[in-house]
């Protein structure tokens, strides 16, 4: 990941931190900021998304990933391990599993253009489902080979829609 849109890059064993902020609809910020991270490897990149409040539903969905090499309508699997523990501050669900089992399957599309920071960019769509014990979710993945990835679009437990998109770059 380019480091010119993180505000602070620690790489750790192949991993790149990122600090995310969470702001509300009038745009004023309303948490502390969170630390995740992007795996970049020689074979795929993948990131975690934030988990704080009602985005820790993210984790019953797949995680934003990219296997190499793309090509148009290639599809590849993965399989997370969530422990419970991560839902228990969002109060999302009640439920006496101690982990969440995933299967994800992704479907590379293609790429697709569209306005992100004021300017038309081109991005590789990845269509992504997962299936748990509990539910199954879908999401759109579009990463840029310049910003990473721009929009990342959830439908989980079938009743949280909702998009993350970059915002703002920094330099």
């Amino acid at each position: 990941m380019p480091s010119h849109y993180i505000e602070n890059s620690i790489p750790a064993n192949n991993d790149v931190h990122i600090w995310y902020k969470y702001y509300d609809a009038q745009h004023q910020e309303f948490y502390q900021n969170e630390l995740t991270d992007v795996a970049e490897e020689s074979n795929r990149i993948i990131m975690h998304t934030p988990r704080r409040y009602f985005l820790a539903t993210t984790e019953f969905a797949a995680f934003p990933e990219l296997n190499f090499p793309l090509y148009k309508d290639r599809v590849y699997t993965s399989a997370i391990n969530i422990p419970m523990v991560i839902f228990a501050g969002a109060a999302i669900i009640n439920s006496s599993l101690v982990k969440v089992n995933t299967h994800n399957v992704y479907h590379y599309t293609g790429d697709t253009t569209f306005t992100v920071l004021s300017q038309n960019i081109t991005c590789k769509k990845i269509y992504a489902t997962s299936e748990s014990e509990l539910c199954t979710s879908a999401c759109n993945f579009y990463f840029n080979d310049h910003y990473g990835f721009v929009l990342m679009e959830y439908n989980v437990l079938h009743k949280y829609f909702f998009s993350l998109r970059l915002h703002k770059e920094i330099k």
